[in-house]
């Protein structure tokens, strides 16, 4: 077993940082340290063996007295059990990393998009060109798919078998291989789109930029995130909803959780049982309707 340095939490979070930028983006390590340090801020720059899961227990009140975004206390709390489970792992901290609560939460901003405004803004997109057909074929395999932005952006033509109706793609979290699904609908408008992109196409990515300085090149998350914003009915609807309403949708079909992750691509099933919770509230709302 590895012995312990003996080290205060600046001290760990400067090896925290080192080691995070081989397994993190730039801008997540920065992130993760940013936060972390506030923590350090509110503890004191104390020995490691010093700190129990008790002071994670009060920071995380701390959090939610400073009247933050639910998203946001989870979000330092997510970065601070990372730093945890770093410090486990190498024998700095004895308690388990695992009894750092993260609040369960599916983000506001990302609200789960409804069926009918899913419809109405793929409906509502007339297929007169490439561009308008590019961006129905991709808004539905978005809604049918529950990928996140930056995979819709990085899957190319090869991680799809079209005739089986799924795919291969490396997960953005936490770099596994799933497999992805998309509806009927959807693959009637790949059998249209796929021909007329391999006239305009100069790289393997599956939608392609019509962009000026781009064109046939790989798509931005930033293009699809305009189209979202355009066509929207709703100012909460983003990108990302469309991935959490194909979580509530598998919750009401009475998926299990197990499939819901798989589906989905999460590392824990913990990130699946959100959608069990706002399910359950759904039900106490309609309740309510009745017992009023």
């Amino acid at each position: 077993m590895r012995e312990p340095k003996g080290l205060t939490l600046k001290e760990g979070l400067s090896e925290f940082t080192e080691w995070g930028m081989g397994k993190y983006s730039c801008s997540t390590v920065r992130t993760y340290t940013d936060l972390i340090g506030r923590f350090i801020v509110f503890a004191g720059d104390r020995p490691l063996a010093d700190i129990k899961v008790t002071e994670i227990a009060k920071y995380h009140g701390y959090l939610k007295n400073k009247d933050y975004a639910d998203s946001s206390v989870a979000f330092m709390m997510v970065a601070l059990r990372q730093f945890m489970k770093y410090l486990f792992l190498r024998h700095e901290i004895t308690w388990d990393y695992q009894l750092v609560s993260v609040p369960k939460y599916v983000s506001r901003s990302y609200a789960p998009v409804e069926t009918v405004d899913a419809r109405a803004m793929i409906d509502g997109i007339r297929a007169e060109n490439f561009r308008s057909l590019r961006d129905k074929t991709m808004l539905s395999f978005l809604y049918s798919s529950g990928v996140r932005v930056a995979e819709l952006c990085c899957l190319e033509t090869k991680d799809l078998h079209i005739q089986d109706g799924h795919g291969s793609i490396i997960s953005k979290k936490n770099r596994q291989l799933r497999m992805v699904f998309w509806d009927d609908a959807t693959a009637q408008l790949m059998k249209e789109y796929l021909p007329q992109r391999e006239l305009w196409a100069s790289s393997d990515a599956m939608f392609i930029s019509m962009d000026r300085k781009n064109r046939g090149g790989k798509l931005s998350t930033r293009s699809v995130q305009r189209l979202v914003a355009d066509l929207r009915p709703k100012a909460n609807i983003s990108p990302h909803s469309f991935r959490h309403g194909l979580g509530m949708r598998a919750v009401k079909a009475g998926i299990h959780p197990r499939y819901i992750q798989k589906i989905l691509g999460h590392k824990n099933i913990n990130s699946s049982q959100i959608y069990l919770d706002v399910h359950d509230e759904d039900l106490v709302k309609a309740y309510q309707k009745i017992a009023a």
